[in-house]
């Protein structure tokens, strides 16, 4: 890897790639469900209802914020447990962060069909074309499904903390596609917006439940209990979990906060144009994500185990693969990208020039600031971070009403072009301070194309000294 790195980690590698081979499979699976969803959707129910399905779509993600952050920080508290030889702490972790998703989700779904029925949320929202009661039922659907994601992450982290976060991921890929398949035979059928929701729903339950089988035979020390659920350990896991729910919010408010405000500001139609050119860029920083997954789980034991050397090593290389990833992706967006969308949506939704540079500039600028974030965010130190994140993208989308109704689509991509650039100049300088390394020679590292490294990792089995 980098020039700190020791060399000839065979067993790192070989982790590397397969990580890598199930990330590859991730985005194959997401990159079908989206390339599906649009027409399918679209096709189905037309421009008018998919729209509002996108705006109610966006609401039930705040409640990703709900499980207070613990999955994430469980699963980080776990794999430094792992990297310090405490598998007592695991265990400790797992069941009582499971024990407190339980309860939270029952009372989250309890207060979600309260409101969902009681307010006129369809005349809120300017819905014409869902009536009576079929936004309450969508909502509290939807919010049924994000709270069993829950279990799907917690349950995620038993294959992350023992270094299986391969097979964890293909696992996670699986139920996205059982998910969206539920839902497909929905559509299919005839079904309208509340039978879509509540197929996302039953497929997330099915591929959860997989999921808490095969971790039986890969970490079989974790099931659900709480023999080993300890108070403490909740309190002691609360800094770190208020913070990743901080980043949920953050990313709520970054994804669904823009869609929603577009909806209001401008209208269905508008939403969806945007929405469809913003998942389209969205398709690198998915490929992004992929390499900082599969990283984030060795940052966690290399901080676990003191080794300071490797994680200066992950972090740059992290940072390197993702830049030049979200380069790649933007130049062949920017060749492709209008041929692409005209196949992909059959021609219902056009390609807006004014708006897709600034939302390919905001790709490239996400990448590298999410990609340094995960030296913090995967060792429970990124409280600070996360503090920011949620500030900036609250500050956005409210900057975003403003641009959005003075310059249309385009000053919303402005606004969040600008966010992510304020981003990077908070986290990259942490991260840089934390690894006592100059800005200048980490620019000159991610400046280099990563292609040596990339086939390396992609060919574990190479001799150890083999550069």
């Amino acid at each position: 890897m980098a020039r700190d790195e020791a060399p000839g980690n065979r067993g790192l590698r070989a982790r590397l790639a397969k990580g890598l081979g199930a990330q590859g499979f991730g985005q194959a699976v997401n990159i079908l469900i989206q390339l599906l969803t649009v027409p399918l959707l679209l096709g189905a129910w037309g421009v008018g209802l998919y729209g509002e399905w996108l705006i109610l779509a966006a609401i039930p993600v705040y409640l990703s914020a709900s499980d207070t952050g613990f999955a994430t920080a469980a699963t980080h508290d776990m794999t430094i447990a792992v990297g310090q030889g405490d598998r007592a702490r695991m265990v400790e972790s797992f069941q009582s962060v499971w024990l407190l998703l339980v309860a939270v989700a029952v009372l989250i779904l309890a207060l979600a069909a309260l409101l969902a029925f009681a307010l006129p949320v369809g005349r809120w929202l300017n819905l014409a074309r869902m009536t009576g009661d079929a936004p309450a039922w969508v909502l509290v659907l939807l919010a049924g499904q994000v709270l069993v994601t829950f279990q799907t992450g917690l349950v995620y982290s038993g294959y992350h903390c023992v270094g299986a976060y391969g097979l964890g991921q293909s696992l996670m890929s699986l139920t996205r596609l059982i998910e969206f398949a539920a839902l497909a035979v929905a559509i299919v059928a005839g079904g309208g917006p509340v039978a879509a929701a509540a197929g996302l729903l039953a497929g997330r339950c099915v591929g959860t439940l997989a999921m808490w089988l095969f971790l039986a035979r890969v970490n079989p020390e974790l099931r659900p209990g709480w023999r080993h659920a300890r108070p403490a350990t909740v309190r002691r896991l609360l800094a770190p979990a208020w913070a990743s729910m901080g980043f949920a919010l953050g990313n709520a408010l970054n994804i669904q906060g823009f869609v929603i405000v577009i909806g209001t500001v401008i209208g269905p139609a508008a939403t969806v144009v945007f929405a469809t050119l913003r998942t389209m860029t969205r398709f690198g920083q998915q490929l992004v994500n992929a390499v900082n997954m599969t990283v984030s789980a060795e940052i966690s034991t290399a901080y676990g185990a003191g080794n300071r050397a490797l994680l200066r090593a992950l972090h740059h290389r992290s940072c390197q693969v993702g830049l030049w990833l979200a380069l790649g992706v933007g130049v062949g967006l920017l060749l492709f990208g209008e041929w692409a969308l005209g196949v992909w949506t059959g021609g219902r939704v056009a390609m807006d020039w004014a708006l897709f540079p600034w939302l390919l500039a905001a790709l490239i600028v996400q990448s590298l600031w999410h990609s340094s974030l995960y030296l913090e965010y995967a060792t429970n130190r990124h409280a600070r971070l996360a503090l920011a994140y949620g500030a900036v993208s609250l500050l956005a989308v409210a900057a975003a009403v403003v641009a959005a109704a003075w310059a249309g689509t385009v000053g919303a991509a402005a606004i969040l072009c600008a966010a992510h650039l304020a981003m990077l100049g908070v986290v990259l300088p942490v991260s840089l301070r934390n690894l006592d390394e100059s800005p200048s020679r980490f620019a000159a590292f991610v400046a280099r194309p990563p292609v040596r490294f990339l086939a390396r990792v992609l060919r574990p089995g190479r001799a150890e000294g083999e550069r």
